[in-house]
């Protein structure tokens, strides 16, 4: 699994989110859905097997994995899923975006291996990750989309 820095995050998250009064549980599921949706955007795809196996849970890991999908390049989690797993979400529940496959973390953080597809151990499609730039978008960009969320 990857873990990124969240101490700062949950601090401006907890801002946004008092700001958000009434709302708050509304804000709070759309930056978990924003998040979701630019990491498997920015996941790096050879089969689509990495981009289809990203979930979300609520105060538990979402441990299922999705197998090799039918040859259907750049394959897409069913956002119905982490909808439907958002939609459990109650204020002061955690929210945990993970991917099981073996290889996410070696991706993330270039550790991969020569080949065509590296450099350096970097994969050519995220050779500065995507699951913390993603992180560093969202977490810049929080006020903004709970100030959306709520329009």
């Amino acid at each position: 699994m990857i873990k990124a820095k969240t101490k700062t995050f949950k601090l401006d998250l907890n801002k946004v989110l008092a700001k958000a009064g009434e709302n708050a549980s509304l804000v709070a599921r759309k930056i978990a859905l924003e998040t979701y949706s630019k990491i498997v955007q920015k996941s790096p795809v050879d089969t689509g097997r990495l981009r289809g196996n990203w979930n979300v849970g609520i105060n538990n890991e979402d441990t299922t994995e999705q197998p090799a999908d039918d040859g259907k390049f750049g394959s897409i989690p069913n956002p119905a899923k982490a909808l439907s797993a958002l939609s459990e979400f109650k204020l002061g529940d955690r929210i945990l975006i993970t991917n099981n496959l073996p290889y996410v973390h070696k991706l993330e953080y270039g550790l991969y291996g020569e080949g065509e597809k590296t450099v350096n151990g970097f994969s050519r499609q995220a050779p500065h990750g995507f699951v913390r730039i993603t992180y560093k978008e969202i977490s810049s960009n929080l006020e903004n989309i709970g100030r959306k969320a709520v329009k």
